[in-house]
């Protein structure tokens, strides 16, 4: 019973991220900004199982998973981090992808950055979690984004 469940929950998770607006997204590390910003919501740019980056930096490959209403333990499955593979995931939830964009972008530090972050968030708002201050143009108007909802 225990297997069926698990099936029935993994296949439902992937299932969902087959349609535009299903309930998880993976973006690129960069999609946050530098490392310098990025890496108070997901960590430092490099492995996570290394205790300190390459004294000549690399760019790692690094995908973070955005969900909404799935449980975190079963988007680390479906997403695991595998050292032997290469493969390293961070995840976060759409509240705090939200909180964080919504604050670096009102920051405006760097004109580059801004509209970085502020596609990024126009692309989550869009494609998974609606935010609702996109779609009363809001943060759309304020930083030059096609409002397309």
């Amino acid at each position: 019973m225990k297997r069926f469940v698990y099936f029935t929950c993994m296949t439902f998770l992937f299932a969902c991220t087959s349609s535009p607006h299903s309930n998880l997204i993976a973006l690129d590390y960069e999609d946050f900004g530098p490392q310098v910003i990025a890496s108070e919501l997901i960590g430092m740019q490099w492995w996570q199982w290394q205790s300190h980056g390459d004294s000549r930096p690399q760019k790692e490959d690094i995908r973070v998973i955005v969900y909404k209403d799935v449980p975190l333990r079963l988007v680390k499955e479906a997403f695991p981090v595998d050292q032997s593979k290469l493969e390293d995931y961070r995840y976060i939830d759409c509240q705090s992808a939200y909180t964080y964009l919504q604050a670096k972008i009102q920051e405006d530090v760097l004109e580059e950055v801004t509209r970085q972050l502020s596609t990024t968030y126009q692309y989550i708002s869009d494609n998974l979690c609606h935010f609702t201050d996109v779609k009363d143009g809001n943060m759309a108007k304020d930083f030059g984004i096609r409002n397309t909802l």
